[in-house]
């Protein structure tokens, strides 16, 4: 399979014709979830594609899982999709974590998610001119941490930091706790494919066990173990000396992160030190595949990212670029993005960026070092994750000829 079939394939699809428009999926769901109950005045928020309780009194539910999982029925299931948000929605409003640990100690879970997440909600808090939740995490590396969840009658509450001080006890007891909760509960793995294992759970936390160490006991590898969570619902290993293994993670990961959900396309080894992100190293082809994962892990950040910023410059004149993928058959992928003449803007970290003069769709590229050389004194970091740069005055024509020169000069 050609290399940028296998890109193409990894971002999701509409299902076709009969695919609900958002906005009527959104309404279908309040109208089962007034018939089950709810007597609060509900609000769409169509920017941000979520329900929310008027005077946000209660807990908003996003819904771009809940559509997405809608499409990708089948239409004799659609209608138990809709039944199934409704409820998550009226137990979410109506639970109680428990106000003692000793109550709390076992519904403990922990809870694996991309090293973004708590920006992605700091960015909504912001535009919903709230103060997000204190929600402490443990972090893994730079692509992974790991939260604490109360789970009880089916529905998982994030553990605040608050709640943790009114327990009176450190995160640390919590989480280890947590995790002994999540290995008490079995899950193993089976192999779908030569040299590939893949977490048979099927409890909504399979990637989150990749912080219990007795989960990957019974796994025999060729060379070092290495895993992935593409979602939340999937863990995958393979061996790093297995060929077969990682190519058949590599096609089973894209489908985890086009499914929704997604966690991260970036590949670990276990070392002394902890989960280390990986890459094969000896085969192109295999190299450009876990590479093509891990940019589309980068571009589906910055799109959410992307998407709330967007509205919360609304009204400023602020650009806000899109990481898109530059590829082809004989060269791994790469990142660009378009940077414009006449408003300030807010680069993400691309491998190019593309220069478009005023009045012209014409474009010059030019590698991220080198913009940075000519520029960097202007590039103002915001301080998020991903991280991007705030540049408020556009390259002037002796800086696009300077960066002219370098990029000749190589």
């Amino acid at each position: 399979m050609r290399l940028k079939y296998f890109f193409q394939k990894l971002l999701p699809r509409s299902k076709g014709v009969d695919a609900c428009e958002p906005d009527r999926f959104a309404q279908m769901l309040m109208d089962v979830i007034r018939r089950s109950g709810e007597l609060r005045q509900l609000i769409y928020d169509k920017e941000g594609f979520r329900i929310v309780p008027a005077g946000n009194n209660g807990v908003a539910l996003n819904l771009h899982n809940a559509h997405a999982e809608f499409l990708n029925a089948s239409m004799e299931d659609r209608p138990a999709v809709i039944e199934r948000w409704a409820q998550a929605w009226s137990a979410v409003n109506s639970a109680h974590t428990p106000i003692d640990f000793a109550a709390a100690r076992p519904n403990l879970l922990p809870l694996l998610r991309n090293s973004c997440f708590l920006d992605l909600l700091s960015l909504q808090a912001k535009i919903d001119g709230t103060v997000a939740a204190d929600l402490p995490c443990e972090r893994l590396n730079d692509h992974l941490i790991v939260m604490l969840a109360h789970q009880a009658a089916g529905v998982a509450q994030l553990v605040t930091r608050q709640l943790i001080d009114g327990w009176n006890v450190s995160f640390d007891d919590c989480l280890e706790t947590a995790k002994q909760n999540l290995a008490s509960r079995g899950g193993g793995f089976v192999s779908t494919a030569p040299g590939l294992f893949v977490c048979d759970a099927n409890d909504s936390y399979d990637a989150a066990r990749l912080v219990c160490p007795s989960t990957f006991d019974s796994l025999n590898v060729e060379g070092d173990l290495v895993v992935m969570a593409p979602q939340r619902d999937m863990l995958l290993a393979a061996g790093s000396d297995d060929f077969s293994g990682l190519l058949a993670m590599a096609e089973l990961a894209r489908h985890g992160i086009a499914s929704g959900r997604p966690i991260t396309g970036v590949a670990f080894r276990r070392g002394r030190n902890g989960w280390a992100p990986w890459r094969p190293d000896g085969d192109d082809y295999l190299e450009a595949a876990f590479d093509a994962l891990a940019l589309t892990s980068r571009a589906i950040s910055y799109a959410e990212q992307g998407e709330l910023l967007e509205r919360l410059y609304r009204g400023e004149g602020v650009t806000v670029p899109q990481l898109d993928v530059e590829e082809d058959d004989l060269a791994p992928p790469r990142s660009s993005c378009i940077w414009r003449a006449g408003a300030p803007v807010l680069l993400p970290i691309v491998d190019e960026v593309a220069i478009e003069l005023g009045g012209s769709t014409a474009r010059t590229y030019f590698d991220w070092d080198i913009v940075c050389q000519v520029v960097g004194d202007r590039m103002k970091p915001l301080g998020m994750n991903p991280e991007r740069f705030r540049v408020d005055c556009f390259p002037a024509a002796h800086e696009i000829d300077a960066m002219n020169h370098l990029a000749g000069s190589r």
